[in-house]
């Protein structure tokens, strides 16, 4: 993803939009497909979104707590919900007041792609929503978080222009950002 790309909330093929509170099981659906095909991958330490603290935090992104705003793609087609993520504008768990929560970025949390929008770039798509989403803040950071242990993620964000900036080594996390391009 060039970073001289126009951004643009218009995804061919995809409808995006806000997640509302009647909307949980669909994203709830999503999170949890992708959890079974990132084990099916050979990670089977990936089991936060099908426990009790991963219905937790679900739902309190989909109710919006904590400024959370989560957000849910449906392929135009044929209504298949196909992939989600989670927004927010400060992230005091995984990036600290030392390692970033700075009032300078947007946070992706709970990028998920169902298998059935799999390698059709929902990911990027949803990235690049994101980033529009953060632009349109005037934040020139745009930040997220992976387990240290899942080289495929590391891999597509390098690929998508994020860079590793430090790791949260009480989580386990790798530290990823880009510039946003507005």
């Amino acid at each position: 993803m060039p970073d001289s790309a126009p951004i643009s909330l218009d995804i061919p093929g995809l409808l995006v939009r806000r997640a509302a509170i009647g909307d949980v099981d669909r994203v709830r659906a999503v999170v949890q497909d992708a959890t079974r095909r990132v084990q099916e991958k050979g990670f089977p330490e990936c089991t936060l979104y099908l426990t009790a603290k991963g219905e937790t935090r679900i739902l309190s992104r989909v109710r919006g707590e904590d400024g959370a705003e989560t957000f849910i793609a449906t392929r135009a087609s044929d209504g298949i919900d196909v992939g989600v993520y989670t927004l927010t504008w400060d992230d005091v768990r995984h990036w600290g007041e030392n390692l970033g929560n700075d009032g300078r970025a947007g946070y992706v949390h709970m990028l998920n792609v169902h298998r059935a929008g799999a390698r059709s770039g929902v990911g990027e798509h949803l990235l690049r929503h994101a980033e529009s989403l953060i632009a349109t803040k005037s934040r020139p950071l745009f930040r997220l978080d992976c387990w240290n242990g899942n080289p495929f993620l590391h891999e597509y964000y390098a690929r998508m222009g994020f860079m590793l900036v430090g790791r949260n080594a009480e989580r386990e996390l790798s530290l990823w950002e880009k510039r946003v391009v507005g």
